[in-house]
């Protein structure tokens, strides 16, 4: 059997995923904002699987823990939620979210729309 790298020792398989993948490494981040806290705050915000959020797609553990939150949060209060939506709002620039954010949208077309005035305001 194969030795693990010392610097996964300690990590759980999302970290060592995450780590494998290249985006990030777990000993950068401090425990407060680590993986597990993330983890934690995922599925507080009612995201069925959030191990499989992070190992597909890895560069979600990258995103600070507000960001994360802020999201999140606005994905949680859609009616037609689902993961895939936090996917593509999370890679979007910050005054985006914060743009749909203040203008509280309750379905994900609305979310749609908001950031479409936001690619065409930042055309102009």
């Amino acid at each position: 059997m194969r030795e693990r790298p010392a610097r996964w020792s300690g990590k759980n398989a999302a970290d060592i995923v995450v780590i494998a993948e290249g985006s990030v490494a777990a000993t950068e981040i401090p425990a407060e904002h680590g993986f597990g806290f993330k983890i934690a705050e995922l599925r507080r915000l009612g995201f069925t699987d959030p191990v499989k959020m992070i190992t597909t797609h890895p560069a979600i553990a990258s995103y600070s823990a507000e960001r994360l939150n802020v999201a999140g949060e606005i994905v949680a209060n859609l009616d037609d939620r689902s993961d895939a939506m936090f996917k593509q709002l999370i890679v979007k620039r910050r005054a985006v979210i914060d743009s749909v954010r203040d203008a509280s949208p309750k379905c994900w077309a609305d979310v749609l729309a908001i950031m479409g005035a936001k690619r065409k305001e930042s055309r102009q």
